[in-house]
């Protein structure tokens, strides 16, 4: 009979466990449901980063990715959350598998860093330390159907893009090139989105 309870209890905790997760995920997700999609706020670009980083910190830890913010000063912005949600969750869906390639198949890096970063002149900067983006698609990385990711669909960036510049704003792939002589860092300019105090 004991064993009976101990089991029901590992399941109600397992229940409990899941229903925990689920709701910490509509929470994050809320903002980008269809019925609130339009809708626009004045939204501090800091704490956006922090509900992003936070979403991903046990994903970040299973895997061995070191993820932190750098803020020179903190942005507030008038956007949909949720528009500006999946922009973040597809750069760091794209980070996070370059990453792991880069350290698990390609043996080029020991450690995975992903950073995202507010300058003082208020853009948003975001990269990682893995091989960065192929030479032979760094022209074409905003179009649709450009991937060099198995399976991958090459969409995402192209979604984002158009996320940004139809909210009034832009992301664009810095010219700067990193150790393995490609091109790695995106960045967000958030100028015309900014909301002055």
């Amino acid at each position: 009979k004991l064993v009976g309870i101990s089991q029901e209890h590992g399941e109600l905790m397992y229940i409990q466990n899941a229903m925990n997760s689920l709701r910490k995920q509509i929470s994050y997700f809320h903002p980008g449901l269809k019925y609130v999609r339009l809708k626009k706020e004045d939204v501090s670009v800091k704490k956006l980063l922090h509900d992003h980083l936070m979403f991903y910190k046990a994903k970040c830890e299973q895997y061995g990715i070191s993820a932190k913010t750098i803020t020179a000063k903190d942005v507030k912005i008038r956007m949909n959350v949720g528009l500006f949600n999946q922009v973040l969750d597809n750069l760091f869906s794209n980070s996070f598998y370059w990453l792991l390639y880069s350290r698990d198949e390609l043996n080029q890096i020991e450690n995975c860093e992903y950073n995202l970063e507010i300058t003082a002149d208020g853009k948003l900067n975001v990269w990682d330390n893995g091989i960065g983006i192929s030479t032979n698609i760094e022209q074409d990385i905003f179009n649709p159907f450009v991937s060099c990711k198995k399976d991958g669909r090459g969409l995402g960036l192209f979604i984002c893009r158009n996320n940004l510049e139809n909210n009034g704003s832009s992301i664009r792939l810095l010219r700067e090139r990193n150790e393995f002589g490609n091109l790695y860092k995106f960045q967000i300019n958030l100028s015309n989105i900014e909301t002055k105090e």
